[in-house]
C-alpha cells in the first residue's frame, strides 16, 4: 500500500478505522447538518437543484467528537505510515455531505492551489461514514497519468460554481478536461466500506461524483503534513493569498518549515508522544478568539470554493 501510494500519489486502504469511530461521528454530523444556528455551516446545492450538498470546515477546532478523532483516531498513524514520515503535523479538516439524489458533481481539481502551504508531504486521509458505490464516491487521476509537466505544480484553483479561476490564477496550468474523456485519463475510483479509508497526495487530480444513489453520502478528510512541507504565500495566486487555508493567523514566515516550527495551529499528531497536553478539550484551538476572527476576516469558503 505504500509503495502503491509513492507511485499513483493515491490509495485505498481497507478495514483501518474501527465502527466506533464512524459512529461516534455520525450522530455529530446530523447535528451540525441541522442545527439552524450553526454560520460555519455551507450549503452548495445549486439553486432548484435536486438533494442536499453541504459542508463544513475545522470541525475538529469546534466540535468535540471531532477533536476526539483527530487526536485518538488512527488517522494521524495512517498518515505517517503512507507518506514514509517519522513525524506529522494536523493541517485541517473538512466535512462533505451528499444527500441521496443529490445531483451536484464536484468538480475536478487540485488541492494545493487552494492551500498556503508546499511540498511532497501532505495528504488528506478521506473516510467515508457509510459504505459508497465507487460510482458516489471520490475519483482520481493517478500520477502516472498526468502530463510530466503538470506533475507536482500547483494548478489553477478555481470556482466550482462557475469554475472560473481564481483572481490572479490566470496564468496558472489549468486543470485538464478530465470527464470528457474519463477513459484517456483512467479514472480510478473505489467501493468503500466502513472503516476504509483513500490516502491522497496534496497534487493528486480528484473529484467527487453526484450521490443519484438511495443512500446518504457522508465523509471526512482529515489533511496532514509531513517534514518538507512549508509555509508558502508568496508563490500562491492573489486569491489564495487573501482566503486560501489557512484563513487565519498562524505565525509562520513565507518558507517556513512547518512541522517542526512549534506552530500551535498546526500540532505534531504523530508519534503519540509528541502529542502532550493535545489531549486536553479545546487542544486543536490555535488562539483565543479562532473563531471570531475567521468570521470577521470573511474568509470562510463560499459554494464557490469547495
Amino acid at each position: 500500500d505504500i509503495e502503491t501510494y509513492h507511485r499513483d500519489g493515491v490509495v485505498c486502504l481497507r478495514s483501518v478505522f474501527p465502527e466506533s469511530w464512524v459512529r461516534s461521528l455520525g450522530g455529530a454530523v446530523d447535528d451540525i447538518l441541522s442545527d439552524p444556528t450553526n454560520q460555519d455551516r455551507e450549503e452548495y446545492t445549486r439553486p432548484g437543484g435536486a438533494g442536499r450538498f453541504a459542508g463544513e470546515m475545522d470541525c475538529s477546532r469546534k466540535y468535540p467528537e471531532f477533536e476526539r478523532f483527530v487526536l485518538e483516531s488512527p488517522a494521524a498513524e495512517i498518515a505517517a505510515r503512507v507518506m514514509s514520515c517519522s513525524r506529522v503535523a494536523f493541517f485541517y479538516d473538512f466535512l462533505f455531505v451528499k444527500e441521496p439524489g443529490t445531483e451536484d458533481r464536484t468538480p475536478w481539481h487540485q488541492d494545493l492551489g487552494y492551500w498556503s502551504v508546499q511540498g511532497s508531504e501532505i495528504c488528506s486521509v478521506w473516510m467515508p461514514l457509510e459504505d459508497l458505490p465507487k460510482e458516489a464516491s471520490m475519483e482520481f487521476v493517478v500520477r502516472g497519468r498526468m502530463p510530466s509537466a503538470l506533475r507536482g505544480r500547483d494548478l489553477a484553483p478555481l470556482r466550482f460554481a462557475t469554475g472560473q479561476v481564481y483572481e490572479g490564477a490566470e496564468d496558472m496550468p489549468r486543470v485538464p478536461d478530465v470527464q470528457s474523456d474519463r477513459e484517456q485519463w483512467q479514472v480510478t475510483s473505489w467501493d468503500t466500506k466502513v472503516g476504509d479509508c483513500i490516502v491522497f497526495r496534496a497534487d493528486v487530480l480528484h473529484a467527487a461524483a453526484a450521490n443519484q444513489t438511495l443512500g446518504r453520502r457522508r465523509a471526512l478528510s482529515t489533511r496532514w503534513l509531513g517534514p518538507d512541507a512549508r509555509f508558502v504565500v508568496g508563490s500562491k495566486c492573489a486569491e489564495t493569498r487573501r482566503s486560501g487555508y489557512p484563513n487565519f493567523r498562524v505565525g509562520l514566515q513565507d518558507g517556513q518549515q512547518v512541522v517542526d516550527s512549534g506552530c500551535q495551529a498546526f500540532p505534531i499528531l504523530w508519534p503519540l508522544e509528541a502529542r502532550g497536553r493535545l489531549r486536553s478539550p479545546g487542544a486543536l484551538v490555535p488562539f483565543p478568539g479562532y473563531g471570531a476572527e475567521r468570521q470577521a476576516q470573511g474568509q470562510l469558503y463560499s459554494r464557490d470554493h469547495v
